[in-house]
């Protein structure tokens, strides 16, 4: 990798950390506790509670504002511990109630999600006694019980005849 791209990508992580202390005081004072470290093998970026790695390559040629958002979604992880509470739990779907929930209130704090995230507005499922919970009131745990309710359905639906 080109010694410029990663200055530039520096810079401009940089940059982005500036902006959102400026826009997002509270998502950019979560985003200073941790360092960034260039990653060339992560295709965004991400975090494991220690530090936030990204890929110089995705940094260049990713809009500022999609930047700045995943760098609040990782810290909101983070902030929320869900690095640490996955435990034995299935890792994709644990990923998947991650978003959930961090999607969510990155929305209600004014962040503007990325096309392949806006997927998950406003999704419902209809259940008995209630709907799918969405917005800060949501824990992880719940959205995973759900996923694994909602697996099962799907497995049960396409097990029977004409499913």
């Amino acid at each position: 990798m080109a010694a410029n791209v990663l200055s530039e990508s520096a810079l401009r992580m940089s940059d982005c950390v500036t902006e959102l202390l400026r826009k997002q005081p509270f998502f950019g004072s979560l985003v200073l506790r941790l360092p960034l470290r260039a990653d060339p093998t992560r295709q965004t970026l991400a975090s494991d509670g220690q530090e936030i790695r990204y890929s110089p390559d995705w940094v260049a040629e990713t809009d500022a504002h999609l930047i700045e958002t995943a760098m609040a979604r990782v810290v909101m992880a983070c902030a929320l511990k869900h690095h640490t509470r996955r435990k034995e739990r299935d890792p994709q779907r644990w990923q998947t109630a991650s978003q959930l929930v961090t999607h969510a209130l990155l929305r209600d704090a004014g962040f503007t999600l990325p096309p392949e995230a806006e997927a998950w507005e406003d999704l419902s499922v209809d259940f008995p006694d209630r709907r799918f919970p969405t917005g800060a009131s949501v824990c992880r745990q719940e959205v995973h019980n759900i996923l694994i309710y909602l697996r099962k359905c799907l497995s049960q639906c396409l097990s029977q005849p004409g499913g």
